[in-house]
């Protein structure tokens, strides 16, 4: 049987949580009640939420993204589905080009105006003359 830990010292059951649960009116899912949680956490919270396919492996992805930051589901043996959320599409667009992976974005529409966008401001930057070339000239 599994726990889900209040803290380091007190296991409460799943049947525990269930009743809190009942008690303050929260209907929980049948299924994973630990994905559910974690998704809770993750991007319900969040005025933002985005829906990404990762091209890596979920095995490789899940080492550089927190429970608490997203909830990953396997697509095959190379992709991976990203459920997050953030205070900004900003935030979104500047966390994905950090997870260092290829992705596709599935949702929503506006966060691709906000990656092209991103990406066009690296790119200036990396065109832009140095201060030493132009000091030189």
């Amino acid at each position: 049987m599994s726990y889900i830990r209040q803290s380091n010292a007190t296991p409460i059951s799943p049947e525990t949580v269930e009743v809190l649960a009942s008690l303050i009116g929260l209907t929980l899912p049948a299924e994973d009640l630990a994905a559910y949680v974690s998704k809770q956490v993750a991007c319900s919270q969040y005025p933002f939420q985005a829906r990404v396919i990762l091209h890596s492996p979920l095995e490789s992805i899940s080492e550089r993204i927190s429970p608490t930051a997203g909830v990953l589901e396997a697509l095959d043996a190379q992709r991976c589905r990203l459920h997050t959320g953030a205070h900004s599409l900003e935030y979104l667009a500047v966390t994905l080009a950090l997870i260092g992976a290829e992705f596709e974005i599935e949702e929503p529409e506006e966060l691709i105006d906000h990656v092209r966008r991103i990406a066009d401001v690296f790119t200036r930057a990396t065109q832009a003359p140095r201060e030493q070339e132009r000091l030189a000239i």
